[in-house]
């Protein structure tokens, strides 16, 4: 029995919150309409009507008699009801409650209650500048303004980025009605600025004038010359950072660079690099220098250093080469010398040698003089003495027969 009894609760209790919920979800609708009048009771047609009631609204339109209908639904009833309407500069509203079902609201619109006039204000001046119309990126521009009459106030700078993103600064003026903005343009582009008084009790607002400039990339250029043929001057060099068709202009200078006088033109391909051969019918000591025009990348940038090249006339160039010719014929000549001098000190050499061999002869040839004449002279005695001896050997002879005669005769006498 208890337990029947619990269950026939727990039913109740379901069912009230099936219905309470049910209720709580249900939709009413409501109608509202009505007649809208001009002040003077006239129908205002075509007027603009909104129809607000438990959080929910509705806008429709007056016919031409007035007339507007709008149909709500609503969580619960009543309601209260607001209705708004509005012509031209005529507006008015009406709000009722306790709204259910059908119900009719009429609204009178009423003129714009008059503005109070203001006081008489003074008209204000705002002017605004900066000292370049070009920057490099990352350099600091100062925007430099004034305002008058000069007065110490609160004035917003508006800055236009390339990229069409806006910033907004707010500076204050000095007595004399001056003030200056600084900032750091680190992007490339078109950038844009104005700056704008917001006026006061007795001044009124102004806006300065827009002012615009470029932020660009300040390039490095490197250049080089070098000849070739009589007059023919060939210049290349790089651009950095590099980009395709970068426009080039090409000066010399005659006179140590005092006075510039322009060459030629050239564009660097995607690498950053351009070559041009120009041939110039002039000659002497030249200097050369390249130049980067303002462009929307770049602004105006001169090459570093200014390289310098010897140009000879077709005349020197023949008398150089004459000289060179006559260069290299000396030069035969002094090997042509240094090969006789080194053969003259051999020559010497043997000279010194046989003149040392010659005087050793003419000694020896003294002694074997001297050694003749000794022997001549001992030949001489000896031929002497050889005679000596064949004398006596003569008289030996003829005394021998003479002896051999006369014992000869002895002996034949005996």
């Amino acid at each position: 029995m208890k337990s029947l009894t619990l269950i026939i609760i727990l039913i109740l209790t379901l069912s009230i919150i099936f219905v309470t919920l049910k209720r709580a979800s249900a939709q009413v609708p409501i109608t509202i309409w009505g007649y809208v009048y001009m002040p003077d009771g006239s129908p205002a047609s075509g007027a603009s009507v909104t129809v607000s009631a438990g959080g929910k609204s509705k806008s429709t339109s007056t016919g031409s008699s007035g007339k507007y209908k709008v149909d709500l639904t609503v969580s619960s009833i009543p309601v209260t009801v607001k209705v708004t309407a509005k012509k031209g500069s005529y507006s008015g509203s009406v709000t009722k409650s306790g709204v259910e079902g059908v119900v009719r609201i009429d609204v009178r619109l009423k003129a714009p209650s008059p503005a109070k006039p203001s006081p008489t204000k003074q008209y204000t001046k705002l002017t605004i500048s900066t000292a370049k119309d070009e920057y490099v990126v990352n350099e600091s521009v100062v925007i430099n303004g004034s305002i008058s009459p000069a007065m110490s106030v609160e004035i917003t700078i508006t800055l236009k980025r390339p990229n069409g993103s806006i910033h907004q600064a707010k500076v204050k003026t000095n007595t004399k009605g001056m003030f200056s903005y600084e900032f750091t343009a680190d992007v490339c582009g078109l950038w844009q600025a104005y700056a704008r008084f917001a006026g006061s009790d007795r001044y009124k607002s102004s806006e300065s004038n827009t002012i615009k400039f470029y932020v660009k990339i300040k390039p490095s250029l490197n250049l080089n010359v070098r000849t070739e043929d009589y007059g023919q001057v060939i210049i290349s060099g790089t651009v950095n950072p590099a980009m395709d068709r970068t426009p080039i202009i090409i000066y010399f200078s005659l006179d140590n660079g005092k006075t510039w006088l322009y060459l030629c033109n050239s564009t660097t391909n995607e690498d950053g690099y351009f070559e041009v051969s120009v041939n110039m019918n002039v000659s002497g000591t030249l200097l050369f220098k390249a130049v980067i025009p303002s462009t929307e990348i770049f602004v105006y940038s001169e090459s570093a250093g200014e390289p310098v090249v010897r140009l000879i006339s077709k005349e020197e160039a023949e008398l150089r080469e004459q000289l060179d010719n006559m260069k290299e014929y000396v030069s035969t000549l002094e090997y042509e010398l240094k090969n006789l001098k080194e053969e003259n000190e051999q020559l010497r050499s043997k000279l010194k040698n046989a003149t040392s061999s010659l005087n050793e002869a003419e000694v020896s040839l003294a002694n074997l003089k001297k050694t003749v004449l000794q022997l001549k002279s001992e030949l001489e005695l000896r031929d002497k003495e050889i005679l000596q001896y064949q004398l006596i050997a003569i008289l030996g002879t003829l005394i021998s027969l003479i002896i051999g005669m006369l014992l000869g005769r002895r002996i034949k006498g005996k």
